[in-house]
C-alpha cells in the first residue's frame, strides 16, 4: 500500500482492515495539526466506514477554517471573517470575538466622553474596565467642573482669563467678557507677551496657585492675578490666570496713602512717612543723608502776629527749601516747627552745600519781603554708611536733632 504522505490524492480502496490502518494514521495527521489529503471514498464498500471517512474529511475542513480564524484573532484583526455556520466547534472563538468587538465598541464611546459604559461579561476584566471608566467618570467630572468655573468665571464682566499649558506656556484658551470675543491661537501678540510674563511668574514660583499684582506694560494698567495650576481636556496640566483690572482702585489707594502721608498745612511728607522712609533705608542697607531743620522764631511770629502769619511763615520756608533739593529727595515736617531732609545716595558734604544754597536763598527773600519778621532756621546732618552704621531710626534722628540744636546754641551767643 502507497503511504500517505507520497501522495495528494489517497484512494481508499484496501480492506476493511487497511481503511482502519489508513484511518489511524489520518488521525495521527490531524491530532498533530496537520492538514489532511484529499481522498476518494467512492469505492469504500463497508457503509459505516465509509460514513466514518466523511465524518473525518468535515472535520479536518473545519479544524482548518477554525485555525485560520484563531490565527487571525491572534494577530489583533478582531474583525476577521468567522467561520461558516456548519462549523459548530468555532463557536466559543465567535462568541469571543462578539465579545470583543463589543468591548471596542463601548472604548470607542468612552473615548468621545460617554462614561457611563460598563462590562459584565468578562470575568476579571470586567471589574478592572470597570473600575478604569469609574476613574475616568470621577475625572472627567472633575475637568468638567473645572471648564465649567472657568466659562462662569469668564461671564464677569471684570475678569480676563488666560490658559496656558503648565510645561510649555503656551496660550490655550482667552477670553475677557469686555470685548465680548474669545481668542485662542489668534490672540493678539501683545496679549500673548502679557501672559508670558505671568506663566513665567507663577511656574518659577513652583506652587499650586499663586496672588499678586501685575503691571501690564501694553495696556498701562494694574491687574490684579491670580494664577491655580488644573486639569484641561485630555487630561493635561494648565495654568488658568484669572485677570481683574484694579488701576482704578490702585489710583484711589494711591491717593489715599498720600494724603495719608502728608501733612495737612503744608502738603510735604509727615512724620509716620519719614519714619518709614529712613527704616526702609536703612533695611535695604542704602546710604543716605538726613537734615533736622527747626524753623527759628515761628512762637514768637504766632504769639505776635497769629497763627494764620505763622502759618504763612511755615509755608514761604518750605517753598523756598523745596526749591533747593532734589527731587529724588523727601522734605517732611515732623513737628510743629521742625522738618526733615532725606537724602538718598547722599553725603555729608553735599548736603552741607544743598544748605548753604537753600540759606541763599532765604536771605534773598527775606531781603526783598516787606514782613516785620524773618525766616530763618537751624540745622543738624547725619550721615548714615550702611557698611559702617548700625543703628535705629530714632537713633538717627536723634543724633542729627542734637546736632541741630548745637547749631541753634551757637548761633544764639554769636555777638
Amino acid at each position: 500500500m502507497i503511504p500517505i504522505e507520497n501522495k495528494a490524492i489517497v484512494n481508499v480502496n484496501g480492506t476493511d482492515e487497511e481503511n482502519l490502518i489508513l484511518l489511524n494514521k489520518l488521525l495521527n495527521k490531524m491530532i498533530a495539526n496537520e492538514k489532511l489529503p484529499d481522498m476518494d471514498l467512492s469505492k469504500i464498500k463497508n457503509g459505516h466506514l465509509r460514513e466514518v471517512f466523511e465524518t473525518l474529511n468535515i472535520l479536518s475542513d473545519n479544524l482548518d477554517e477554525l485555525r485560520n480564524y484563531m490565527n487571525s484573532l491572534a494577530e489583533g484583526n478582531i474583525d476577521a471573517e468567522p467561520p461558516s455556520r456548519q462549523n459548530y466547534i468555532s463557536g466559543g472563538l465567535k462568541e469571543l470575538q462578539s465579545n470583543l468587538l463589543h468591548m471596542t465598541w463601548k472604548v470607542d464611546q468612552i473615548s468621545k466622553g460617554d462614561y457611563n459604559q460598563e462590562i459584565d461579561f468578562m470575568g476579571r476584566f470586567s471589574d478592572s474596565f470597570n473600575d478604569m471608566v469609574t476613574k475616568l467618570r470621577a475625572r472627567e467630572s472633575e475637568i468638567s467642573e473645572a471648564r465649567q468655573v472657568v466659562e462662569a468665571l469668564s461671564a464677569y464682566a471684570d475678569i480676563v482669563l488666560f490658559v496656558t499649558d503648565a510645561k510649555t506656556g503656551k496660550l490655550i484658551y482667552c477670553k475677557s467678557k469686555l470685548d465680548e470675543i474669545e481668542w485662542k491661537e489668534s490672540c493678539r501678540l501683545d496679549l500673548k507677551v502679557f501672559v508670558n510674563k505671568l506663566h513665567e511668574k507663577v511656574s518659577s514660583e513652583k506652587l499650586p496657585s499663586y496672588e499678586w499684582e501685575v503691571y501690564s506694560d501694553i495696556e498701562l494698567k494694574w491687574y490684579w492675578a491670580k494664577s491655580m495650576i488644573m486639569s484641561w481636556t485630555n487630561n493635561e496640566s494648565v495654568y488658568l490666570h484669572m485677570l481683574l483690572d484694579i488701576s482704578d482702585q490702585k489710583e484711589i489707594l494711591k491717593d489715599l496713602e498720600d494724603k495719608i502721608n502728608r501733612d495737612i498745612r503744608t502738603g510735604i511728607y509727615n512724620y509716620p512717612f519719614a519714619k518709614n522712609k529712613i527704616k526702609e533705608l536703612i533695611e535695604a542697607r542704602s546710604n543716605f543723608t538726613i537734615v533736622f531743620m527747626d524753623l527759628d522764631g515761628l512762637k514768637d511770629v504766632n504769639d505776635s502776629f497769629g497763627h494764620l502769619e505763622g502759618d504763612k511763615l511755615i509755608n514761604n520756608f518750605v517753598k523756598l527749601v523745596l526749591s533747593q533739593i532734589r527731587s529724588e529727595d523727601f522734605f517732611c515736617r515732623i513737628g510743629g516747627d521742625e522738618f526733615l531732609i532725606i537724602s538718598p545716595y547722599s553725603t555729608e558734604k553735599v548736603l552741607e552745600k544743598v544748605i548753604n544754597r537753600i540759606r541763599t536763598k532765604i536771605n534773598d527773600f527775606n531781603n526783598k519781603s516787606k514782613s516785620p519778621y524773618s525766616v530763618a532756621f537751624s540745622h543738624g546732618i547725619e550721615e548714615y554708611i550702611a557698611q559702617r552704621e548700625s543703628c535705629s531710626v530714632n537713633e538717627l534722628i536723634d543724633c542729627a536733632d542734637k546736632k541741630m540744636y548745637s547749631n541753634k546754641l551757637q548761633k544764639k551767643h554769636r555777638p
